[in-house]
Protein backbone atom coordinates (compact mmCIF):
# COMPACT_ATOMS: atom_id res chain seq x y z
CA UNK A 1 0.00 0.00 0.00
CA UNK A 2 1.36 3.41 -0.98
CA UNK A 3 0.54 6.03 1.68
CA UNK A 4 1.67 9.66 1.54
CA UNK A 5 1.56 12.57 3.97
CA UNK A 6 0.19 15.82 2.59
CA UNK A 7 1.21 18.71 4.82
CA UNK A 8 3.83 21.43 5.00
CA UNK A 9 4.60 24.61 3.11
CA UNK A 10 3.44 25.26 -0.44
CA UNK A 11 6.80 24.25 -1.95
CA UNK A 12 6.78 20.91 -0.10
CA UNK A 13 3.20 20.23 -1.15
CA UNK A 14 4.07 20.92 -4.79
CA UNK A 15 6.82 18.28 -4.61
CA UNK A 16 4.40 15.78 -3.04
CA UNK A 17 1.77 16.50 -5.70
CA UNK A 18 4.21 16.23 -8.63
CA UNK A 19 6.30 13.28 -7.50
CA UNK A 20 4.08 11.20 -5.23
CA UNK A 21 0.43 11.96 -5.92
CA UNK A 22 0.25 12.73 -9.65
CA UNK A 23 3.59 11.83 -11.27
CA UNK A 24 1.98 11.48 -14.70
CA UNK A 25 0.01 14.69 -14.20
CA UNK A 26 -3.46 13.16 -13.94
CA UNK A 27 -3.77 9.77 -12.22
CA UNK A 28 -3.39 9.36 -8.45
CA UNK A 29 -0.50 7.01 -7.68
CA UNK A 30 -1.11 6.36 -4.00
CA UNK A 31 -3.69 4.41 -2.06
CA UNK A 32 -4.06 6.76 0.91
CA UNK A 33 -3.31 10.36 1.81
CA UNK A 34 -2.77 11.52 5.39
CA UNK A 35 -3.53 15.21 5.75
CA UNK A 36 -5.11 17.88 7.92
CA UNK A 37 -8.48 19.61 7.55
CA UNK A 38 -6.63 22.86 6.84
CA UNK A 39 -4.65 21.30 3.98
CA UNK A 40 -7.83 19.95 2.40
CA UNK A 41 -9.51 23.33 2.69
CA UNK A 42 -6.52 25.28 1.32
CA UNK A 43 -5.79 22.86 -1.53
CA UNK A 44 -9.26 21.62 -2.47
CA UNK A 45 -8.43 21.70 -6.18
CA UNK A 46 -5.66 19.14 -5.63
CA UNK A 47 -8.02 16.75 -3.85
CA UNK A 48 -10.80 17.24 -6.38
CA UNK A 49 -8.51 15.88 -9.13
CA UNK A 50 -9.37 12.45 -7.73
CA UNK A 51 -12.86 11.32 -8.75
CA UNK A 52 -13.01 8.56 -6.10
CA UNK A 53 -10.82 8.23 -3.01
CA UNK A 54 -10.13 4.79 -1.56
CA UNK A 55 -9.04 6.17 1.84
CA UNK A 56 -8.80 9.68 3.25
CA UNK A 57 -7.18 9.98 6.68
CA UNK A 58 -7.65 13.35 8.38
CA UNK A 59 -5.27 14.15 11.22
CA UNK A 60 -6.18 16.64 13.97
CA UNK A 61 -9.81 15.67 13.51
CA UNK A 62 -10.67 16.77 17.05
CA UNK A 63 -10.89 20.26 15.55
CA UNK A 64 -13.92 19.09 13.54
CA UNK A 65 -16.13 18.29 16.52
CA UNK A 66 -18.08 21.53 16.78
CA UNK A 67 -18.83 24.98 15.44
CA UNK A 68 -17.45 26.19 12.12
CA UNK A 69 -15.07 23.24 11.89
CA UNK A 70 -18.00 20.83 12.10
CA UNK A 71 -19.62 22.69 9.21
CA UNK A 72 -16.31 22.58 7.33
CA UNK A 73 -16.23 18.80 7.71
CA UNK A 74 -19.79 18.47 6.42
CA UNK A 75 -18.88 20.55 3.37
CA UNK A 76 -15.75 18.45 2.75
CA UNK A 77 -17.79 15.30 3.20
CA UNK A 78 -20.19 16.42 0.47
CA UNK A 79 -17.44 17.49 -1.97
CA UNK A 80 -15.37 14.30 -2.02
CA UNK A 81 -16.34 10.76 -2.96
CA UNK A 82 -14.43 8.54 -0.49
CA UNK A 83 -14.74 4.81 0.26
CA UNK A 84 -13.17 5.03 3.72
CA UNK A 85 -12.66 8.06 5.95
CA UNK A 86 -10.41 7.80 8.98
CA UNK A 87 -10.37 10.68 11.47
CA UNK A 88 -7.35 10.79 13.78
CA UNK A 89 -7.26 12.70 17.03
CA UNK A 90 -4.99 12.79 20.04
CA UNK A 91 -7.78 14.07 22.31
CA UNK A 92 -9.85 11.75 24.45
CA UNK A 93 -12.76 14.18 24.86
Amino acid sequence: MNVIEYHGDRESLKVVEDLEMFPDGTNLKCHAVITTPEAIQKHTSTFLKVPLWEVLVVDEAHSLKSGQDSLRFKILDMKFDVYHKVLLTGNFS
